[in-house]
């Protein structure tokens, strides 16, 4: 009777092996082969080649260092910057769900393999002031997929179980995604360069947005500690400023942040006409934007400069 039993427990064992294993090994696997190379470069994601650009790089001096979310990586033109001030710039903004996943880690990898800015600025959207805010409406696999290929790879991964149901739906999805696409040839030069090409930049084609119902968000409320701690960079020889995206005249909540940003942040909280806006995310500017916002970022510096220059507070 025992031998029975014990033959009974085995095989149940062995019919229970697959439905176990299966699953463990494409979690497992998921971690090493979708943060690969092999797959972003088959992805035809041009964001997902060029992800967190600016911990790439090595051994630069870019005077002026812009980091923030998808409406400064889209919105801060780089060469027009340097154009009006003289100083090289570099725009190292990530995606929104970068910023809330990863917070400040692009930016500390930049800062650590490269000469320090002499500034250093935060441009964010105003809703991302509060970045829990916005998880549950922003995509995360970008920022999963590069957090899990960074060094310490263990635990980079207990970080991201602690979520199990991301976990799960990142894997599930990075699976299919890469499935669906390994039969791609790899990327062309000009898409692997594509940021380099713009200094950082990442602008779209877009329609021009003409109403603001793409511009609809959950409400938030200013995080004064996270705020605080972008101030905290804060370096001798670097001077740091957080700066608010422009918002459109149309945006719903266009009062309430013309009343609870400007006391937080460090520029003039302005308005840009709504078409300067494109249609494809949320208060991502076109061209016409993208030269409004770049100058409003030179006019800050360039009285910063002067301010130093001539030693007197602005």
């Amino acid at each position: 009777m025992a031998y029975a039993g014990s033959v009974s427990s085995k095989r149940l064992y062995l019919y229970l092996a697959p439905f176990i294993l299966i699953p463990c090994f494409f979690l497992g696997s998921a971690c090493f082969f979708l943060p690969s190379r092999w797959v972003a470069v088959r992805s035809e994601n041009t964001y997902l080649i060029n992800l967190a650009w600016g911990a790439t790089l090595h051994n630069v001096n870019c005077q002026i260092v812009v980091y923030g979310d998808s409406t400064a990586m889209v919105g801060i033109d780089p060469a027009l910057i340097r154009q009006r001030t003289g100083l090289s710039a570099c725009n190292i903004a990530e995606y929104e769900g970068m910023t809330i996943f990863n917070g400040t880690m692009v930016l500390d990898r930049y800062l650590s393999q490269n000469q320090r800015p002499k500034f250093l600025i935060f441009l964010y959207s105003p809703e991302d002031f509060d970045p829990s805010s916005q998880r549950q409406v922003v995509g995360l696999y970008e920022a999963m997929t590069w957090r899990v290929g960074q060094p310490n790879r263990l635990i980079n991964l207990a970080t991201l179980l602690r979520r199990p149901d991301e976990f799960f739906y990142w894997a599930g999805l990075g699976w299919r995604l890469a499935l669906e696409r390994i039969g791609n040839r790899p990327a062309s030069n000009d898409i692997l360069q594509f940021r380099t090409a713009h200094q950082g930049q990442y602008p779209i084609d877009a329609p021009t947005a003409t109403e603001c119902d793409t511009m609809v968000r959950p409400p938030s409320v200013p995080n004064r500690e996270w705020i605080a701690g972008l101030k905290s960079y804060n370096r001798v020889g670097t001077t740091v400023l957080v700066d608010s995206t422009p918002m459109a005249p149309c945006d719903p909540k266009l009062s309430y942040f013309q009343q609870t940003l400007p006391p937080l942040i460090d520029n003039r909280f302005q308005t840009i006409p709504i078409t300067s806006f494109t249609t494809e995310g949320r208060m991502h500017v076109n061209a016409t934007g993208s030269v409004l916002l770049s100058n409003m970022v030179a006019d800050q510096v360039l009285q910063h400069m002067s301010v130093d220059a001539t030693g007197r507070k602005p």
